[in-house]
């Protein structure tokens, strides 16, 4: 009955995490769904309500693949970003280089209209 329990906070838990930048409540969910997957298990293995017991490990089991493909998701998608920062240091780098020249030129320019 625990494991059921466990795994119906815990799947509200998941179903919020996978809310963009909601991806914190599936590190709540997971020492839950674990904990309810291996209740379930140690109550099927005792054969005390069986078939709450194989509910409960089964919303266990599938709460625990779709946080983790959640939490695969969003590390490949913070890495990709990672790989990319430098790069763009560069490029802004690049660009302010460009607009300090721009600047320079400007001055120039109007400090030659000015005389």
């Amino acid at each position: 009955m625990t494991s059921l329990i466990l795994g119906i906070i815990s799947l509200f838990f998941v179903l919020m995490g996978l809310i963009p930048f909601l991806g914190i409540m599936i590190w709540i969910a997971l020492p839950l769904l674990i904990i309810g997957l291996a209740l379930g298990i140690a109550g099927i293995a005792k054969n005390k309500r069986r078939g709450i017991n194989i509910a409960g490990t089964v919303i266990c089991g599938i709460c625990i693949i779709m946080g983790g493909i959640r939490l695969a998701a969003g590390w490949a998608t913070t890495k990709k970003v990672v790989d990319k920062a430098p790069n763009s240091i560069d490029k802004l780098n690049d660009t302010a280089d460009k607009l300090d020249n721009l600047s320079d030129s400007l001055k120039k320019l109007n400090d030659s209209l000015n005389k």
